[in-house]
């Protein structure tokens, strides 16, 4: 049986996926290759062949083929949000929020796309978006740290001083040992003057990780 759902098809790319899982990247290759060869235009071969361009840094081919597997499987958010993994990678930041979008418009739900959404728009500087999409990646799993800690360097952007040092602590409370909301929550409690607090935050940052350099010279500053 010839055809994109094939036993052989689906053995190839089974195949080389434990390859690529295992590192064996030039296996995998091959796998994916013979797999198109049977099924020419098949979305998932080429989006694993994407996945491995982009593991070794050839973003642009990645870029390609990943495209390619959107154009034989539209509705797939997966694929979308991996385009937008890459183009975000590769410095497209616009490219990328265009991807992240489509994802979510096919899955309101995508958390993974939710947050990565937010950071390309912090990023951009668009922070009442950032700030918007960070809300509402943390309504739907809001037990993720970095996501907090990330909400509170855009509300800290817009000013909003009292709620960045609440994100920050909600990021603590989560993850204790987290530097950069330690070290973040330091320079926001600076600001308010409550420098006891700040220096506090900034040891146990560098309790944490006494190489965190960023902790060390804020420190400083603090003392």
């Amino acid at each position: 049986i010839r055809g994109r759902d094939s036993v052989a098809v689906r053995t190839l790319l089974d195949e080389g996926k434990r390859h690529h899982q295992a590192g064996r990247l030039s296996e995998a290759e091959r796998s994916y290759q013979l797999a198109i060869e049977m099924a020419p235009g098949h979305p998932e071969a080429l989006h694993l062949l994407g996945l491995l361009a982009y593991r070794v840094n050839r973003f642009e081919q990645a870029i390609e083929l990943i495209s390619q597997a959107i154009e034989g499987a539209p509705t797939n958010p997966l694929y979308q949000f991996n385009l937008g993994v890459v183009t975000q990678r590769a410095g497209k930041k616009e490219e990328a929020v265009r991807a992240y979008e489509r994802a979510i418009g096919l899955n309101p739900t995508y958390v993974e796309a939710l947050i990565n959404l937010g950071n390309v728009f912090k990023d951009l500087g668009r922070i009442d978006e950032a700030v918007d999409v960070y809300g509402k990646a943390l309504a739907l799993n809001p037990g993720h740290a970095d996501t907090h800690n990330n909400l509170g360097v855009a509300l800290k952007e817009r000013g909003k001083l009292a709620d960045a040092i609440s994100a920050y602590r909600n990021a603590l409370r989560l993850k204790p040992t987290h530097v950069e909301a330690l070290n973040n929550l330091g320079l926001a409690l600076m600001e308010t003057g409550a420098v006891d607090e700040a220096i506090s935050s900034f040891e146990r940052a560098r309790a944490v990780q006494p190489s965190y350099g960023k902790a060390l010279y804020n420190l400083g500053m603090a003392w």
